[in-house]
């Protein structure tokens, strides 16, 4: 699931993921254009969650994008 965000975005993933619940932060290109996400991915006995803020620079400032994941909660 991780590394799809990056292959989405036509960008290089990294060696390591970080642990689920932790901020994942792409640049790359989004249908050709510049863009970037910001995403986390939880892991639970049941379910695969993934909640990401995606856009250009000009569309999504970061503290939206931060704003938006600090809102989605996964209860045990």
């Amino acid at each position: 699931m991780m590394r799809s965000l990056y292959t989405n975005m036509q960008a290089v993933p990294p060696l390591e993921f970080p642990a689920y619940g932790e901020d994942i932060e792409v640049r790359g290109k989004a249908m050709g254009k510049p863009g970037w996400l910001r995403a986390r991915v939880w892991v639970t006995d049941t379910m695969l969650i993934e909640a990401v803020a995606a856009g250009t620079e000009e569309s999504l400032p970061e503290e939206r994008a931060r704003e938006f994941l600090r809102s989605v909660v996964v209860k045990p």
